[in-house]
C-alpha cells in the first residue's frame, strides 16, 4: 500500500459523502451494528462504496463480509433487491441529498429507512478509527425523513499522481491556481 500511494499528491479535500445504510421498513434492524452476517448489497467490484463498506465491516466486526452475504449491485438495483426481500440491507455511499433518494417513488420510498450509528455500540468505536460521525439531515429529504439519521461520512479528496514532466507540472500548477481563484 505504501509503494502504491507514495506517488500521490494530495490537491484539497472536496466533500463529504455519507454512508448510508438501508433497510426494509419491516427489517427488525434498528442501528447499523446490527448488519454482522447479513446479506447486503456492498456496491460494485472495485468502486468506493464497495471499499468502504468493506472496510467499515471489517472495522467493526474484526472479520471481512462473509463471501456468501456480499452482494455487488450498483445502487440503484441495490434498493430494487433490498424492496423485493432478496438482499437485507443496501449499502450506498453518496453525497446529501442523494439524487437516488430525493428522484425515488414515493411509494417505494415509504419501504425502506436508514439504520443509525449507535454511539454506546463496540462497534462504533472501533469504526471510528477510520471513519467520521455524519447526520443525514432532514431537510436532505424533507418529505420522506422525520428526524435526523446519525451514520459515518468518508471524505472525498481531489489526488494527482507526483507527475515530474515539466509540461503536466505547469498543466498542474494552471489547474491549481485557477482552482484557487474560482473555488
Amino acid at each position: 500500500a505504501g509503494t502504491l500511494i507514495r506517488p500521490l499528491r494530495l490537491i484539497m479535500p472536496l466533500y463529504d459523502e455519507e454512508i448510508y445504510f438501508v433497510v426494509r421498513n419491516d427489517s427488525p434492524m434498528k442501528n447499523i451494528n446490527e448488519i454482522k452476517d447479513k446479506v447486503m448489497s456492498v456496491g460494485l467490484i472495485g468502486s468506493g462504496t464497495a471499499q468502504s463498506a468493506t472496510t467499515l465491516y471489517r472495522l467493526m466486526f474484526g472479520q471481512p463480509i462473509p463471501e456468501q452475504n456480499a452482494q455487488h449491485l450498483s445502487n440503484e438495483d441495490a434498493l430494487a433487491a433490498l424492496i423485493v426481500k432478496k438482499i437485507d440491507v443496501a449499502i450506498i455511499v453518496a453525497g446529501q441529498p442523494a439524487k437516488l433518494f430525493t428522484d425515488m417513488n414515493p411509494e417505494l420510498l415509504q419501504q425502506i429507512r436508514f439504520l443509525r450509528v449507535d454511539p454506546n455500540a463496540p462497534e462504533t468505536a472501533r469504526a471510528k478509527q477510520t471513519y467520521y460521525p455524519a447526520t443525514i439531515h432532514v431537510s436532505s429529504y424533507p418529505n420522506w425523513l422525520k428526524e435526523d439519521v446519525p451514520t459515518w461520512t468518508v471524505k472525498a479528496f481531489l489526488v494527482t499522481y507526483d507527475y515530474n514532466l515539466r509540461d503536466t507540472v505547469g498543466n498542474l500548477k494552471r489547474f491549481a491556481d485557477s482552482l484557487c481563484t474560482n473555488f
